[in-house]
């Protein structure tokens, strides 16, 4: 953990923090916040707020193919019975910044990392 700082959550290995940098999630995600965030992945990504990668994107903030956005995505039923992505979307919260759009062609070299936990907070403005 980052000293001075707490969570509310009981940590498990699968966790781990992370600085954001730029203002796209804000007010939720403060730059300059520490987050916590989990490896484990599993279930609906819709609508969760992700750590995502894909190599030819750049954050509008800092230029990474790193970005911290509010997945969506939206899927078509094949032949098979199966699904697949159409697009994904991945949404700032400030209006300031625009959408991420992933087309299904585009996204074999995209990837969750993580879901977003919460903004850790400062341990002595905590009340106990």
């Amino acid at each position: 953990m980052v000293h001075g700082l707490t969570s509310k959550r009981v940590l498990i290995p699968a966790m781990f923090v992370a600085q954001i940098k730029g203002k796209s999630m804000e007010p939720v995600i403060p730059d300059g916040a520490y987050c916590l965030f989990s490896f484990e992945v599993a279930g609906s990504r819709n609508g969760k707020i992700v750590l995502a990668q894909k190599t030819d994107i750049a954050d509008q903030d800092t230029g990474a193919s790193y970005t911290v956005k509010t997945y969506h995505s939206q899927k078509t039923s094949t032949p098979d019975g199966s699904w697949q992505h159409a697009a994904i979307t991945l949404s700032p919260i400030n209006p300031e910044y625009e959408d991420i759009i992933i087309p299904a062609e585009d996204a074999e070299d995209f990837r969750i990392i993580a879901f977003f936990v919460e903004v850790l907070t400062d341990a002595s403005h905590t009340t106990g």
